[in-house]
């Protein structure tokens, strides 16, 4: 199997055994929802029935570019992109890089679990968004499937967060503290 042959010696990955063996796919599967979700409609927004646009994560931060709304530009930049994929790349390292007999991987599981507290920031952040750009726009605004994606995309990353950090407390004490 593919995840057999990109899981390091001593990875989670390597001693996972059942169920658990789905986490790699699982990372897989989260990040194409991410990167769907940040580039497919996540609603259209009709104006006064003769204008109507759609909008994904991307097509918001080029919106918010062009009118020199740098705060929300930075702050849709931060929570909808930069920590999800944050998130799945320290979850990518900890299950197949990341030797977790050392010392430090104990420390990067915290930082993963801090990180993956700020996931659900990021489904409010974009519903506030778009309530945001529903109450000052006269018009009516449809959800697409690009937020179903966001959102399990979000969703399943939440899950392998869980279940990695859980797998980590699992080690035995011995290899837990071994340097």
């Amino acid at each position: 199997m593919l995840g057999s042959r990109l899981a390091q010696h001593n990875s989670l990955a390597s001693r996972a055994t059942g169920k658990d063996r789905a986490i790699g796919p699982l990372l897989i599967v989260a990040t194409g929802l991410l990167m769907i979700g940040w580039f497919a409609p996540m609603m259209t927004v009709s104006q006064f029935l003769l204008l109507e646009k759609n909008i994904s994560i991307f097509n918001a931060l080029v919106i918010f570019a062009k009118h020199n709304e740098y705060f929300l530009l930075v702050i849709v930049l931060i929570f909808p992109v930069l920590f999800p994929a944050l998130k799945i790349v320290f979850s990518y390292l900890l299950w197949y890089r990341y030797d977790s007999t050392m010392e430090y991987f104990q420390l990067h599981i915290k930082y993963l679990q801090t990180i993956g507290k700020w996931s659900m920031v990021d489904v409010f952040l974009v519903a506030l968004v778009f309530a945001s750009i529903k109450i000052n726009i006269i018009g009516n605004v449809y959800l697409h499937w690009g937020i179903y994606c966001f959102t399990g995309s979000i969703i399943l990353s939440m899950i392998i967060v869980t279940r990695l950090a859980t797998l980590a407390l699992q080690l035995p004490r011995h290899l837990r503290q071994k340097h």
